[in-house]
């Protein structure tokens, strides 16, 4: 009720002298209904009245068409009673008011409360000297909901003579639509029945139409026309000629249209004396041209045309006449488009800005203009992601990066960029991804990598008293790197540790192996001083030689050790063993074993089991591992270095181990199964 409360702006207001007319906000503004049932009705949006000429009376109006002869009272054997309307026909004789029942107005515009207009006339015959025989009586009723496109109108038709009355009753107008005299045709539009002046050929594609739709009738069934004016109103006769049922779909021209029904009523005194049609008039209002175009693209703001036409679609209610246009700022230009809903704005090759908008048969154009970048002849970006460092396959942890280029006209999403970092934190698969996009569609393209951990054949070569390549075969493998190395990760090496971001992650770990300890998780590059820490694991390390170009490897495990080469040692690798457990605190009690025989070889025996540290060895090359009190030096085999209570002892799986004993100054030669124990001072 509320919605319908707003739509109302005025209630009935009088005509001037012979009318009444409803006027609301609309969508139909007004309807006039004249006292001799003229009619006229204006939509919203439109300048004047929807039936010729737009003012009010129109064209348009109730016809009374009564065929009997002298018995029932009339001069002439046909007669035509109706309005005068303009451009129309001309009756005999108009409808007269009832007198004591003028037309009146009453309701509120609600569907349960409709404006309704009342109009009472006589279809009477003149007679010279002595009051007007009065054949008939008609009764106009036409009602009014506001926010509605159609109203109603209700036609009874009541014999009141004595004899048959026979006849035709017409309700034709002569089309007006939007201002425009001319027009087309359509059948059941908008409701089957219904015939209709069209804006567009028998209203396709879709747009402004008015229609007389029959929704009751007690009589026959009704017929209709849509043509040429001339020819609806030379139906209107007093023969009572009803309309052929036909419609000029596509034949542009001044139009008119309109609905018949032939009446038959027995004498006034009989049940039978009434007959009542039943109608709706239909006007869609006005609404301001628009446009539109397929090739614009919304999320890229922007448009494309794959060759150098720029297509669009018009929508108008009052019909489609020209496409204005403007390109890059020049000159306005037209296509008349008339009867059709689409036009092609040429352009040449290239990105331009467009300016276009819509204009309809009243000449009313579209607001705001549609504003659009446009490329014509063009395609979707190029997009290429390439390494910087010239390949696809990396180190982990080692730098690497990518430029992304993005070509092509008016690119919304650009992720051009270089010195793009990619993550090479751990080995596997990847790949970067990026999109571009212009108004001709979005580009994707991938660059795959791959990262896998370093080995001792992808470190650069170890340098000989510098640096050593290492890497864990099994375990736990720790490295601590010589003081000075620990906070710059040494930028002259080839490979540094990365020291700092190792610390960071590897931090709880470190602290159980000793401050400066960090994991060794692959082949990594060290300087020479470093310390290993092998107790649970094996490493392999790979040294230079005296040879220019040649490496020599092995695998220790099972001790820590400091690495050391010296240049003049001609290749020579030291591993100096750290004991892992204290001597003062492993050996203190046991203190001098004196005695001889079995006593003092249970003490031994109990002494040897206190192992202070180890390595085990396993190299081809020329290595030593010293001891506190021995170095076994090695060219290629299988061996152990262990420092215990009682002393330093080496033990030979295969191979042949040469033993330097510090104390004694003696050197030892030792083969595969052989072991020997260097004495510690106080044994």
């Amino acid at each position: 009720m509320a919605a319908l409360a707003v739509l109302v702006v005025l209630a009935w207001r009088p005509a001037v002298g012979s009318a009444e007319v409803i006027n609301t906000s609309g969508p139909l503004t007004s309807i006039h209904v004249e006292s001799d049932l003229g009619c006229q009705v204006q939509a919203s949006g439109d300048i004047g009245g929807s039936f010729f000429p737009s003012s009010a009376p129109g064209a348009c109006g109730t016809f009374l068409a009564l065929t009997a002869g002298e018995d029932v009272g009339l001069a002439e054997s046909h007669h035509l009673f109706g309005s005068n309307p303009p451009a129309g026909v001309t009756p005999e004789a108009d409808f007269t008011p009832v007198p004591g029942e003028p037309q009146k107005l009453t309701g509120e515009a609600t569907a349960a409360n409709p404006f309704v207009v009342t109009t009472h006339d006589y279809a009477e015959e003149p007679i010279k000297g002595a009051e007007p025989f009065k054949v008939a009586e008609v009764t106009e009723t036409d009602s009014y909901v506001a926010g509605q496109n159609s109203y109603e109108t209700a036609i009874t038709v009541k014999n009141l003579g004595d004899s048959r009355l026979e006849g035709t009753l017409y309700h034709a107008g002569d089309c007006y639509l939007a201002n425009l005299d001319e027009g087309y045709g359509a059948e059941n539009v908008p409701s089957a029945g219904s015939v209709a002046c069209t804006i567009n050929p028998n209203n396709s594609p879709p747009a402004r139409f008015m229609a007389f739709t029959p929704t009751f009738t007690t009589g026959p069934s009704v017929q209709h026309i849509e043509g040429f004016f001339g020819t609806v109103w030379s139906y209107v006769t007093p023969t009572g000629t009803e309309f052929p049922d036909t419609v000029d779909v596509t034949t542009h021209e001044d139009n008119a249209m309109g609905l018949s029904w032939p009446i038959n009523l027995n004498l006034s005194s009989s049940a039978e004396n009434s007959a009542t049609l039943k109608l709706t008039t239909t006007v869609l209002p006005s609404s301001a041209p628009s446009s539109s175009s397929s090739s614009f693209n919304a999320s890229a703001g922007g448009a494309c045309v794959s060759g150098e036409q720029f297509p669009v679609t018009i929508s108008a209610a009052n019909g489609v006449k020209a496409v204005h246009y403007i390109v890059d700022g020049g000159t306005e230009q037209t296509i008349e488009t008339k009867e059709a809903s689409q036009a092609l704005i040429p352009l040449t090759p290239g990105q331009h800005t467009l300016e276009y908008w819509a204009e309809d048969l009243t000449g009313a154009q579209e607001n705001p203009h549609n504003k659009v970048t446009v490329i014509a002849a063009s395609g979707a970006p190029g997009l290429t992601i390439t390494s910087e460092q010239g390949k696809n396959s990396y180190l982990v942890g080692e730098t690497a990066s990518v430029a992304i280029a993005a070509t092509g006209l008016d690119i919304t999403s650009n992720p051009s960029a270089t010195k793009v970092a990619i993550s090479t934190s751990a080995p596997g698969s990847f790949s970067v991804t990026r999109s571009a996009t212009n108004p001709c569609g979005t580009t994707s393209a991938s660059y795959a990598y791959t990262v896998s951990r370093n080995t001792l054949s992808t470190l650069p070569p170890p340098v000989l008293g510098k640096t050593v390549n290492v890497e864990p075969v099994s375990g736990e493998v720790f490295v601590k790197l010589p003081p000075g190395y620990a906070n710059t990760a040494s930028a002259s090496l080839a490979d540094p540790l990365q020291v700092s971001a190792l610390l960071e992650t590897a931090a709880t770990e470190s602290l159980s192996k000793g401050i400066g300890f960090i994991p060794l998780r692959e082949a990594r590059q060290i300087p020479v001083g470093s310390t290993l820490e092998t107790t649970r694991g094996v490493a392999r390390i790979a040294t230079a030689t005296a040879t220019p170009g040649q490496q020599q490897q092995g695998d220790f495990g099972a001790g820590i050790f400091k690495l050391l080469q010296k240049r003049q040692q001609k290749g020579l690798t030291e591993l100096d063993m750290i004991d892992n457990r204290s001597a003062h605190q492993v050996c203190a009690t046991v203190g001098k074993v004196k005695g001889k025989g079995r006593g003092r070889a249970l003490a031994a025996k109990h002494l040897s089991s206190k192992v202070l540290g180890r390595i085990n060895a396993s190299g081809h090359g020329h290595f030593t591992v010293r001891g506190q009190y021995s170095a076994a030096t090695v060219r290629g085999t299988v061996w152990s270095v262990g420092d215990r209570c009682e002393g330093t002892l080496t033990q030979v799986k295969r191979g042949v181990v040469v033993v330097r004993d510090f104390r004694r100054r003696k050197t030892i030669t030792l083969f595969t199964g052989q072991s020997y124990l260097a004495k510690a001072p106080h044994y």
